[in-house]
């Protein structure tokens, strides 16, 4: 894809090529105007012309656990929040020592399977 990309910009002739980079220039130049006037004026809107330059203010929440354990209703915090253990980092600090066997069985519930194996 680099290659084919490599082609196509190679065989724009240079004068088009200087010419398209100005104007991207030129767009990037007036668009930080652009900002830079909304934050200094407030922004603008011409709905007969369909012409607009406005600020939108967006909010989202990354809610956290011990905040919705601290503010939400017991009921509401245990059915949204979900714990998990990372069963490979508990069986890799077995293997590094710093949890015996014993100890990492007690952690969790062992259950038993049974597969038969017929050849």
């Amino acid at each position: 894809m680099l290659d084919i990309q490599k082609q196509i910009d190679e065989s724009i002739p240079e004068g088009l090529a200087i010419t398209k980079d100005a104007h991207l220039l030129r767009i990037a130049e007036t668009d930080k105007e652009l900002r830079n006037a909304i934050e200094a004026f407030g922004s603008y809107q011409d709905t007969a012309k369909g012409e607009y330059a406005v600020k939108q203010r967006r909010e989202s929440i990354t809610y956290k656990p011990e905040l919705v354990r601290k503010n939400a209703p017991a009921r509401v915090a245990e059915f949204v929040i979900i714990q998990a253990v990372n069963a490979k980092a508990l069986e890799a600090l077995q293997k590094a020592g710093q949890i015996d066997e014993e100890t990492l069985r007690e952690c969790g519930e062992i259950k038993t399977a049974y597969a038969f194996i017929i050849n």
